[in-house]
């Protein structure tokens, strides 16, 4: 039987026992025969069976954790279930500094609060604002996969990740790139967020745009401004015939609109009076509620 064929590229690597743990669980006799493996470094020394393996990103911001091991990044170390000793690797001394003992906080741009602005710089970081760092909030989601499409355009695992890290919902889903969807040639018009009107969901969400509601866009006018006034159905008096139309209403008749009746509040006594119109009021605050002058008190004689 042939040998089976080996497509890992031929590393030289020295025997040096050195190991470190990659991300994929396996201890490596040193840090070359990792990277010949095609990983990268979860903590120095061998993984340990309590390992819990974290989707963490590749950034490599070395740390120093409270086991002695130096991890590439803060979430690696948090993965491991280890506490900061200090930003760096291990070996590494901080530097030795004599700061006066002030009182005087300052938040450093590592998130660090310092007592003063000498015990910042002496730990090598810059300063963000005076007084003490303000914490983020915590938060605690469940590692359920149920992508989500952000407003920043990044897809998140779910929900719940995607508000911790301050962005909104577009759509379900991962994010797509336009121009490469598949939609069908159904006209199911949505107003995007844009001010768009795309002709179906599928293509709203194409374009990675949250819906604003069913239907088109409201259209933008270009109005004259004479002014011509029409009435429209709607009560409501137009400049001109082309507001009225774009407003989305049809005309009830040329001019303003008529003014509403006056609202008047009258007491319900029963004191009869006649008006000029010859109707009967029944008392003289309703008769002057209509405009019309008293002809006499009493019922109107037919």
């Amino acid at each position: 039987m042939a040998p089976k064929q080996d497509n890992h590229p031929v590393c030289a690597c020295p025997f040096l026992w050195n190991p470190v743990c990659g991300v994929n669980g396996e201890t490596y006799s040193n840090e070359c025969m990792m990277n010949c493996a095609g990983t990268s470094r979860f903590h120095d020394g061998e993984c340990g069976s309590n390992n819990n393996f974290c989707a963490c990103q590749t950034i490599l911001f070395p740390v120093c954790g409270s086991d002695g091991n130096t991890y590439d990044n803060e979430c690696l170390m948090n993965c491991a279930g280890v506490t900061k000793q200090h930003t760096g690797v291990c070996n590494e001394q901080p530097p030795v500094c004599a700061c006066p003992n002030i009182f005087l906080q300052v938040c450093g741009n590592d998130g660090v609060t310092y007592d003063n602005e000498c015990e910042m710089n002496c730990a090598g970081t810059t300063k963000s604002h005076d007084g003490a760092c303000i914490p983020d909030p915590v938060c605690a989601c469940p590692m359920i996969l149920q992508p989500v499409c952000g407003s920043d355009g990044q897809t998140y695992d779910n929900e719940c990740i995607m508000n911790c890290a301050g962005a909104t919902k577009v759509h379900n889903g991962e994010c797509m790139t336009p121009g490469q969807c598949a939609c069908g040639l159904i006209m199911n018009p949505v107003c995007g967020a844009d001010g768009t009107t795309y002709d179906n969901q599928c293509l709203l969400n194409c374009n990675n745009v949250a819906k604003v509601h069913d239907g088109p866009c409201p259209v933008q006018c270009a109005c004259p401004f004479n002014y011509n006034p029409v009435c429209g159905t709607n009560g409501v008096t137009y400049d001109n015939e082309c507001r009225m139309t774009c407003d989305g209403a049809t005309k009830s008749s040329n001019g303003a609109c008529p003014a509403p009746e006056p609202i008047c509040a009258c007491p319900r006594n029963m004191v009869p009076v006649c008006g000029s119109d010859k109707k009967t009021y029944d008392n003289e605050c309703m008769m002057n509620c209509r405009s019309v002058k008293k002809l006499y008190d009493g019922s109107c004689k037919v």
